[in-house]
């Protein structure tokens, strides 16, 4: 019968590949304001980046949303050879490992308009699972998170395109998304949590952190349920992880994913709200389509707002109006207070450059908006 070595050709197929499984983890990050207040886009960050990562445009890109560190790693008992596209039709890739094949949309340089959506990215790459070429992994010297995300059970990745080999398929993007959660912070500096409109929002984190080393954390399994207090931050990161465990990520990549983010999401002062991604919403944002297809695809993605309390709201505000004084020094020294504050303070920038009516406060922020746009350190 002819169809007969088809057949056998397609069982053997799918016995090789019976145990092929890909997991993925990352963040999407964006800022928040307070009732009746708004803030401005921010910009993806270049300035930790490895040689060999490849970047979409040397100048960082300012979107409302920017997706951190999605990271996806291959589990295989043989040696096999994948093709991975990676859709974003609401935004852009931004920067990435291996290189791709194709990717889109190409960058116009000079005075082209900027693209903001159809981003597309499309590998081919061989998969080692005896680790054979991890031998040939770049060294990490100024790049501290990243060997942490190496520390895996994984396949080593092995680019086709250009050669290179690394535990992981990396890309980060930016662009736009609508988050299941709304957060705002009170006058008071009470976390205001709703759903929005048909939306149903799990695994919802609050983090206070004041400098002093007041703070306060929080667990709610769903907006509807009491919150679950922790004592410190060694506490709610256990709790973290446990719970990126039951979502579908094996321990160790659980475990890298909150140790690379400790300080920035439970030991920096600031006002933090954090959520796991239902899994249908990772598709529908940024849709994955692997060949040969997986046995199991996890994907884990959370949600990082930071969000403008009610001291940084009045220092901020102060601090730029100050920008308008007519002592030097004054000037001088609001200027550095304002290079100092992270992203809440580059989305309130954002939005003051913007509206200021004030040319001596205009060039200012410009400025200082020139210097914390985060820098590629490799060009």
């Amino acid at each position: 019968m002819k169809f007969l070595p088809s057949l056998l050709s397609l069982l053997l197929s799918l016995s090789l590949h019976a145990e092929f499984v890909v997991h993925e983890w990352g963040s999407i990050n964006l800022v928040t304001g307070q009732q009746k207040v708004t803030v401005g886009d921010i910009a993806d960050d270049q300035s930790d980046l490895p040689p060999f990562v490849q970047v979409w445009s040397p100048q960082a890109q300012v979107f409302p949303r920017v997706i951190e560190k999605p990271i996806l790693y291959f589990y295989t008992e043989e040696p096999l050879t994948v093709s991975v596209t990676a859709d974003y039709p609401e935004g852009v890739f931004t920067q990435w490992w291996p290189t791709p094949l194709d990717f889109a949309p190409r960058h116009i340089e000079g005075g082209g308009q900027r693209p903001t959506r159809g981003g597309r990215l499309t590998w081919r790459i061989r998969l080692d699972p005896k680790g054979e070429a991890d031998q040939h992994l770049p060294a990490m010297k100024n790049h501290p998170w990243w060997p942490i995300a190496r520390d895996v059970d994984a396949a080593t990745v092995i680019s086709t395109a250009k050669g290179g080999a690394e535990k992981f398929l990396f890309y980060r993007g930016a662009g736009a998304f609508t988050p299941t959660l709304k957060v705002e912070v009170s006058e008071e500096g009470e976390f205001l949590l709703r759903n929005r409109e048909g939306a149903q929002t799990r695994d919802v984190y609050t983090v206070r952190v004041r400098d002093g080393g007041d703070a306060q954390f929080h667990y709610y399994a769903d907006l509807s349920s009491d919150p679950v207090s922790f004592q410190d931050a060694a506490e709610i990161t256990t709790h973290m992880q446990s719970r990126l465990e039951a979502n579908g990520l094996f321990e160790k990549e659980a475990k890298g994913m909150v140790t690379i983010w400790k300080k920035a999401m439970f030991e920096a002062p600031g006002y933090r709200a954090m959520y796991i991604m239902e899994k249908e919403d990772v598709e529908n944002l940024i849709p994955l389509r692997i060949e040969p297809p997986p046995k199991t695809i996890e994907r884990v993605f959370l949600i990082r707002f930071d969000c403008l309390s009610p001291e940084v709201k009045s220092e901020i505000e102060g601090w730029m109006m100050q920008l308008g004084a007519d002592g030097y020094r004054e000037r001088r020294a609001a200027k550095e207070k304002l290079l100092e504050t992270g992203r809440i303070g580059e989305a309130m920038m954002r939005t003051e450059y913007e509206t200021t009516k004030d040319p001596e406060v205009k060039k200012s922020l410009g400025e200082i908006l020139k210097a914390i746009t985060p820098q590629n350190p490799n060009r």
